[in-house]
């Protein structure tokens, strides 16, 4: 779960003048930069992005571990486009996140901790998972999020696109990503969900012998 209030609230104009933008395009890329989360994937698919949206930037943001990604957008030549801030203070990630258009980071299995605070902030985002990636809430492509496949540079730069190409959709894929986080991933309804899976163990599960723990 997450605790939606500490990243909600940010000041989208502020964010922007931190970052020296207007209203250009902007991918927002939050969580340090390791092998899982290396950031090949978003600069691999700036090109194909670029030629539609010209003035397009990609923000990561975070403490740089594996820097791969930097030699990569050098070699594409879109080195210009990629803005790497380093670690920034926590008060800071609001502004930020609420300056970005999108956020994207996370191209492997499952959604993480980072990606389910974008959605808290009301951010559109760009990653994958499963349908049933949360038993008994489905995340569905375009509506809650925009999933785009492990490896697919061209899948990956299509749903950039398609966000860049109507905001006025991808702002309300980021409310009801909003609305998903707050009806259902608030720390204290995950917490809630735990307590109930473990009263349910013990009021349901087979019972152990009270010297040997066998079943009895």
């Amino acid at each position: 779960g997450v605790d939606p209030a500490w990243i909600q609230g940010g000041d989208r104009a502020r964010g922007r003048a931190r970052l020296g933008l207007d209203d250009q395009p902007v991918i927002m890329s939050i969580g340090h930069v390791i092998p899982q989360r290396d950031r090949l994937a978003v600069v691999e698919a700036l090109p194909e992005v670029l030629r539609a949206h010209p003035d397009t930037k990609l923000i990561v943001v975070g403490r740089v571990y594996y820097d791969l990604f930097l030699d990569r957008a050098k070699e594409l030549g879109v080195s210009d486009a990629v803005i790497s801030l380093g670690a920034v203070a926590k008060t800071e990630i609001p502004d930020l996140i609420a300056a970005g258009d999108v956020e994207c980071h996370e191209q492997g299995d499952g959604l993480g901790t980072a990606t389910l605070e974008a959605m808290a902030a009301g951010t559109p985002v760009v990653g994958w998972g499963r349908l049933d990636n949360f038993p008994g809430m489905p995340l569905y492509d375009g509506k809650d999020i925009y999933l785009a496949k492990p490896g697919d540079t061209k899948g990956l730069s299509n749903r950039l696109i398609t966000v860049f190409d109507d905001l006025d959709k991808a702002r309300e894929v980021g409310l009801r990503g909003k609305q998903i986080i707050t009806e259902h991933f608030t720390l204290q309804q995950v917490t809630n969900q735990y307590l109930s899976c473990l009263e349910d163990l013990v009021a349901h599960g087979p019972a152990l012998g009270p010297a040997t723990g066998e079943r009895s």
